[in-house]
């Protein structure tokens, strides 16, 4: 029986997610020309089935600009947990 975070005092968990990455300093339209596209592929029906298949919410897709918003979240979030680990 191996405890798991929450019962060891850590409030964190670490949700699956995909994304799609490029070099930093990309041209930003080309980020955004990105983000639509795959906006737009996110919206078909065969990806909603996809979504479905593999357990995961239809609402699930986040432009790029959400996309960086949520991974810094997550890395705060990260970065805090690891700091208050038990020495």
């Amino acid at each position: 029986d191996v405890p798991c975070s929450k019962e060891l005092g850590y409030d964190i968990g670490l949700p699956q997610f995909r994304s799609i990455v490029v070099k930093g300093g990309t041209d930003p339209a080309k980020v955004k020309a990105l983000s639509d596209a795959f906006g737009k592929a996110a919206a078909t029906p065969e990806y909603k089935a996809f979504l479905k298949e593999q357990f995961s919410t239809e609402d699930s897709h986040m432009d790029a600009a959400a996309t960086a918003k949520f991974i810094e979240a997550e890395l705060a979030t990260m970065k805090a947990t690891w700091a208050a680990k038990p020495k």
